[in-house]
């Protein structure tokens, strides 16, 4: 820290401009919320009394393509924390580079694993470079924003919860310099878990097991110029990295922060008795969060909550609220996990490390993540109070009585209401009376149709590669959605009703796929078969007049956000798609062309503006005719003869797929739930007409419903 750093540490207690702080904050991501509603949001924040709101920054969404960056719209960084400080709310900036949070791919980009020998989260050349590269971007942004420049930014994080995925500090060391050569002069901070804690306290008990390499004069909790702060849920969880926190070690000096500040060496600035660091709780988990295909939604007791957060206060301990507000994973954007089979994350905290050594880790559950980030957070994810919201406004006021004795506390008066509609409404509707319906009914554009509409397609002589591996001829390397991989075959293969065909593909499918032939579902695989030989049963036709076509679909259902030290590979293998030989019946199949269904670059745009759009009358709709089959998009309209207000979409006879709004990405949504709803903030409507777009994989659904209530399961 330099010496005018505002926001320092004495005896155990943050100090700002010399007086002491206790931290009382939320995390609030701007990326997950509609920007329209932000103020809101923050306002809620600081009507609960808070005093400072956290948030990631997603490497990923900023930089889209390596050199090319957004900060626009939901990315606005800078207008949030304007919208914080003018609220008088302080800011704790986590800018990654990697974030967790349930984020695809911990908000790295994919395209770095374009380079097939990349090393994510370590000092390997390729990626440093990369990281350079966003830093020298994104900073320069919120140096303005810093509390020595006047601004709201009071303290920055250093990576995120790097050692339950490293006990080598090398890369911290790394970033933390990289950090103040980028101008920034505000206190820098870590946040781990038990696991890290557990797993260190082992190590400096068992010094031979220590990694080769790392250096012997620090750990993670002990880093020069960095301060250590706790993750977790529960008390047990947060004593157990502060005994870490508080621990002493050999070197260290035992000095005063502010005195130290005063020699000008950044290094040594924190090197100092583990004692007089103040605590700090970055992530106390307010609840948890939802994998596609679980039995119901999770939630934790408030009860659970408050006692965590008393244990915290009773330690003098300031606390960050993960999540205050979760929001919503929009678009592709849910991460995953992909554990051992007993689940390390389910453990909580579970100190065995399981090796993986000679073990398929690829078998092992793939949970990707559900598109909404509820989080059972004291704000659900439309922003609507909660038990916990009351519980923990209540603590946070004794915990301000204690420390204010001599002064009376009050909070600020609470935002008004929330914004969900009072009416379902549908978006397809016979009524031709109603105020807010359609007349009009749903529209189907078949599959070959629609990827006319794909301009991101390139040749591929050999074997079908990963996602990430391909270049388009604009540059582009797809990131999300879904890869085709489709041919010709022989004319000669006859696909009739009687005839079984195996299809085998080599290693594993990344992440689920869908078998077409002449454009229709005739198979599905997934990630959990591994050189597997899929039968595809006749389809009823044996015209010779046009070749049959084959056609592989392979969604990217989230990225790993999280892997444990046992298993830091992980992280560099999340390529998606096919890699390798296809057979037909034991003859490989060479040469594909290879589509990006991406639905980005304008793809809905393109689509939406073709005459081969067929209407669907009411009986099928009803479900009294046949439903077309195989993927396909969908379009209907919803006019509102009011002011746009905020629906949960229901989706009822629907299978799986992605949803659009007046062209924007909703996100997944799938039968097997849990969820059963996708959050449609009012911002993203308008009155008049409003258009609903469907891609769904599998066949032809029911009504599309705007209700009022969310259905997480």
């Amino acid at each position: 820290m330099a010496d005018s750093t505002p926001l320092s540490f004495r005896d155990g207690e943050f100090v700002l401009k010399g007086k002491p702080l206790r931290l009382f904050s939320g995390a609030i991501h701007y990326f997950r919320i509609v920007p329209e509603y932000w103020q809101d949001r923050l306002e809620k924040a600081r009507a609960c009394g808070l005093n400072t709101v956290e948030t990631y920054v997603p490497w990923n969404l900023h930089e889209p393509r390596p050199g090319h960056f957004n900060n626009e719209g939901i990315l606005d960084l800078r207008k949030f924390i304007k919208i914080a400080s003018d609220l008088g709310l302080y800011v704790i900036f986590r800018p990654g580079p990697y974030i967790c949070s349930e984020w695809e791919f911990g908000g790295l980009p994919s395209w770095l694993l374009s380079d097939q020998n990349m090393r994510v989260r370590s000092n390997y050349p390729g990626y440093q470079r990369a990281v350079e590269r966003y830093f020298s971007w994104l900073l320069p942004q919120v140096k303005d924003l810093q509390s020595t420049n006047g601004g709201p930014i009071i303290a920055v994080q250093v990576e995120n919860e790097y050692g339950s995925f490293s006990f080598d500090p090398s890369h911290v060391i790394w970033l933390r310099d990289l950090l103040w050569r980028s101008g920034v002069t505000e206190l820098l901070v870590t946040s781990d878990n038990e696991s890290c804690a557990k797993g260190l306290r082992r190590r400096l008990e068992k010094p031979a097991e220590a990694s080769s390499g790392a250096r012997s004069d620090v750990d993670l909790f002990n880093i020069p110029g960095v301060l250590p702060t706790a993750n977790g849920m529960t008390a047990d969880m947060l004593r157990a990295v502060f005994t870490e926190i508080r621990r002493e070690r050999e070197g260290t000096q035992v000095q005063d922060a502010a005195e130290s500040n005063k020699e000008g060496n950044q290094e040594e600035g924190l090197k100092i008795k583990q004692s007089s660091r103040p605590l700090m709780v970055m992530e106390l988990w307010a609840g948890w969060f939802d994998f596609w295909e679980a039995p119901k939604h999770v939630t934790t007791p408030a009860r659970l909550l408050e006692e965590t957060v008393r244990y915290a206060f009773s330690e003098g301990s300031s606390i960050n609220l993960y999540m205050f507000h979760g929001g919503t994973n929009f678009g592709f954007m849910n991460g995953a996990l992909q554990l051992t089979a007993d689940g390390a994350l389910d453990a909580l905290g579970n100190d065995e490390m399981i090796s993986t050594t000679a073990v398929d880790v690829d078998s092992y559950p793939f949970k990707p993540d559900v598109t909404s980030y509820d989080y059972d957070a004291p704000l659900t994810e439309d922003g609507c109070i909660t038990g916990k919201y009351w519980a923990v406004r209540r603590l946070i006021l004794e915990e301000k009585g204690k420390l204010n004795q001599d002064a009376q506390v009050a909070l600020p008066s609470f935002p008004s209401g929330n914004h969900r509609a009072e009416f379902p409404l549908v978006v397809i509707s016979w009524d031709a009376g109603s105020n807010d319906s359609s007349d009009e009914t749903l529209e189907r554009l078949g599959w070959n149709e629609m990827l006319s509409f794909v301009t991101k397609r390139v040749e591929e002589k050999e074997d079908p590669r990963w996602m990430e591996l391909y270049v388009f001829p604009d540059g582009e390397i797809q990131s999300y959605g879904y890869i085709v991989y489709r041919r010709e075959l022989d004319s000669a293969i006859n696909f009739s009703p009687d005839r079984k065909t195996n299809l085998t593909y080599t290693g594993r499918v990344k992440d689920k796929g869908n078998i077409l032939i002449n454009g229709k579902s005739n198979a599905q695989v997934d990630w959990s078969a591994k050189d597997a030989s899929v039968t595809l049963t006749g389809t009823g036709s044996t015209s010779t007049a046009k070749p049959p076509s084959l056609d592989i679909i392979v969604e990217n259902l989230g990225r790993v956000n999280y892997t444990s030290s046992d298993n830091q590979a992980r992280l560099n293998t999340q390529r998606k798609g096919l890699n390798g030989p296809v057979t037909l019946d034991g003859a490989p199949l060479k040469g594909w062309e290879i589509l990006a269904l991406d639905f980005e670059g304008g793809f809905l745009d393109r689509a939406l503006q073709s005459d081969a759009w067929i209407k669907l009358d009411q009986s099928s709709v009803d479900g009294q005719t046949e439903k077309s089959s195989g993927p396909a998009l969908y379009r209907g309209t919803v006019y509102l003869a009011r002011e746009p207000a905020d629906y949960f979409v229901r989706l009822e006879g629907w299978h799986k797929g992605v949803l659009f709004v007046n062209g924007f990405n909703l996100g997944r949504y799938w039968e097997k739930g849990p969820t059963r709803t996708l959050y449609l903030p009012a911002p993203l409507l308008k009155m008049g007409i409003n258009q609903v777009v469907i891609f769904e994989e599998e066949s032809e659904g029911g009504q599309i419903v705007l209700g009022i209530e969310p259905q997480l399961g």
